[in-house]
């Protein structure tokens, strides 16, 4: 008698239990029929343009994947920690045929697997600094990756500041992972920084087994980081503040001359296409490398010593303060740390209060933003 009374319970329990979760999903919870509903939302492959009206009356177009589109900055996540409705930041920037990840925060390689964007396409990694909710994803992503490669794979390359190296190399370790396909870490040299100079980076630390020996990047003339060009685009990265804890990349379209490969050769003719990811810095010389962008991508939440005292709202204006002085079309803010959506149409108002134009957009995960055509049209 015990046992069958056990089993009658154990089954009334099981359809209570079934009972509850359908109900979740019909009120709209976090459940099965919400995340199925939630798909339609994912970037395609097809393009198609959707007009949307906020606050302020701003208008924006944002559109799907697509492979006729020369450049598309995809967010995977805009989250400065990951939510419920927001991963940790990680965005990706699609020129052509060729697909580059910024930034690797917590849960980026799930991200990826629910865009029409293969792991296999990405085969370049740039991180904005070692802060968690930009780099804790990064062992898993490359051993992820490695996992779905065919031999035919390159290397994966990874570029960041100081203590990249180190930070992969005793994760790999601790875990023991392995990555077939091999990685190779660029680090960025800068030379008499105090906040640097604190750290023990241990750059005589053996490499992991996997790793290819990477380069230790120096600063060019122009005051910026050359990281990679070829005969489509080239790869900056600008130091935005005195103690190099925060970073930026600039994305350019460029015309590359045979008579020398070097990177000082870098010329461009016409109209180029220019992204920039970045936050507040009052460096000339940052300025001058992110000037006339097409879209800045810009993280709202404080990263350098001089802004991490100020208000919340500020960093809408700061933004919009940024993104005037480098004469930016487009400005795009991620990386929220209050999710509120009042905080957000906050920043939204301030930042365009103080860029002066209504081209400001507040980014979401998954959205897709086309460089080109689409920022000349903002209203």
């Amino acid at each position: 008698m015990k046992n069958l009374f056990r089993v009658c319970s154990l089954r009334f329990l099981n359809r209570r239990l079934k009972f509850h979760i359908d109900s979740d999903n019909i009120k709209g919870g976090y459940g099965l029929l919400n995340s199925k509903a939630s798909l339609d939302n994912f970037p395609q492959k097809e393009q198609s343009t959707q007009s949307i009206s906020c606050d302020r009356s701003t208008t924006y177009t944002r559109s799907k994947l697509s492979t006729s589109a020369k450049m598309q900055v995809v967010f995977l996540g805009t989250s400065m920690f990951p939510t419920a409705n927001r991963s940790a930041s990680s965005a990706i920037l699609r020129f052509e045929d060729t697909s580059l990840l910024f930034d690797c925060g917590e849960g980026t390689f799930r991200q990826l697997q629910r865009t029409t964007i293969r792991p296999h396409d990405i085969d370049r990694i740039f991180i904005r600094g070692m802060k968690p909710d930009y780099i804790f994803g990064l062992p898993s992503f490359l051993c992820s990756k490695a996992m779905q490669a065919t031999n035919l794979e390159k290397p994966i390359e990874v570029f960041g500041p100081q203590g990249l190296r180190r930070y992969i190399r005793a994760n790999m370790r601790a875990c023991f992972m392995r990555v077939p396909t091999k990685f190779m870490v660029h680090e960025f040299v800068v030379n008499k920084v105090k906040g640097i100079n604190k750290r023990k980076w241990s750059l005589d630390e053996e490499p992991h087994e996997d790793e290819l020996i990477g380069k230790d990047i120096s600063c060019f003339e122009d005051g910026s980081w050359h990281l990679f060009a070829d005969d489509k685009f080239c790869v900056k990265a600008i130091r935005l503040d005195a103690d190099s804890f925060c970073w930026g990349y600039v994305v350019e379209e460029v015309e590359l001359h045979l008579k020398d490969k070097g990177l000082h050769s870098l010329e461009s003719h016409g109209k180029r296409q220019k992204v920039v990811f970045a936050g507040y810095s009052t460096l000339e010389k940052v300025l001058a490398v992110v000037e006339s962008a097409d879209v800045l991508v810009y993280d709202v939440s404080p990263n350098c010593k001089n802004v991490l005292s100020l208000e919340p709202n500020s960093s809408g204006t700061m933004a919009g303060q940024f993104a005037k002085m480098a004469g930016t079309k487009c400005l795009v803010l991620t990386r929220f740390e209050d999710h509120a959506d009042q905080k957000i149409k906050n920043l939204l108002h301030t930042a365009g209060s103080s860029f002066g134009a209504d081209a400001v957009i507040a980014a979401k995960d998954f959205m897709v933003v086309t460089v080109g055509s689409n920022t000349d049209s903002l209203q």
